[in-house]
């Protein structure tokens, strides 16, 4: 379960597709904090027949103890964030760790709200998505030329890899495996229904198909991505962020995209 508050005065009530849908205009970012309650040890693998989340090798029964979990947390940006954690009988499941719990709370959010864990990302931002196909044939034709300036002509070539470390850096941000972060970045619409979700499980977990972005990732030059040790693996350069403020000059966002924009996006570690 999964419940909101604005203020430490108010009640906590469960979350709702309205409540979340009404935190658009703040770029999912609501004032106040969450309790998330998990009861059960949901493993990393869903039952695809029933749609309820299972014991993945264990079950409390059997191990005759009363798992517990409570976060408290924030969110911003459409991340569960600043997490409280207070568990007992964590020691019995070891295997339970930052990123298997953050997976946890946006599948259960997914299944109690509608949560859209691609919301992360700001429209504008979709790889190979049809506002970078714009910019890559209009930029560099003679009405864009006069109305932006003039760039290189490896702005428009570089477009597709500057929008697709960004996505990778800001999807690993949130505590979730490569894994998901390949398969969100080739098959958003999926992750956007808890029915898509599920009836989808063979196309995220595609390893041929996650293969793809893998290598497209791996391919990004050294002068649009820097690699580091770490979780991000790296950080864009000054020609990405150059390439990307022409880019918005040329696109047209809206109101919520801009503000995930500007105050979202990472950069680096």
């Amino acid at each position: 379960m999964i419940r909101y508050r604005k203020d430490s005065n108010s009640k906590l009530e469960p979350v709702t597709d309205e409540m979340y849908n009404s935190w658009l205009s703040s770029a999912y970012s609501p004032v106040g904090e969450f309790l998330i309650d998990i009861d059960k040890y949901v493993g990393t693998y869903e039952n695809t027949s029933t749609t309820n989340w299972v014991f993945k090798a264990k079950t409390l029964d059997l191990l005759n103890v009363e798992f517990k979990c409570q976060i408290k947390c924030v969110m911003e940006f459409n991340r569960f964030t600043n997490w409280e954690v207070t568990t007992s009988h964590m020691d019995s499941f070891p295997e339970l760790d930052r990123e298997t719990l953050g997976k946890i709370i946006w599948e259960n959010s997914l299944k109690q709200f509608k949560y859209d864990i691609t919301n992360i990302i700001p429209p504008s931002y979709e790889w190979k998505g049809e506002k970078a196909k714009a910019y890559k044939l209009e930029r560099l034709s003679e009405e864009g030329r006069s109305n932006y300036g003039e760039v290189d002509d490896r702005y428009t070539k570089e477009i597709n890899n500057v929008l697709l470390a960004y996505s990778y850096f800001n999807y690993l941000a949130y505590p979730i495996s490569r894994k998901d972060v390949y398969s969100l970045i080739l098959n958003p619409e999926i992750y956007r229904t808890h029915k898509k979700y599920i009836d989808n499980r063979g196309v995220r977990l595609d390893e041929k198909a996650n293969s793809k972005i893998r290598s497209a990732i791996s391919r990004v030059p050294k002068d649009i991505w820097t690699r580091t040790q770490g979780r991000q693996g790296g950080e864009v350069t000054q020609l990405a962020m150059d390439i990307l403020d022409d880019y918005f000059k040329f696109v047209t966002e809206d109101k919520n995209s801009r503000n995930l924009r500007k105050e979202s996006i990472k950069v680096g570690n």
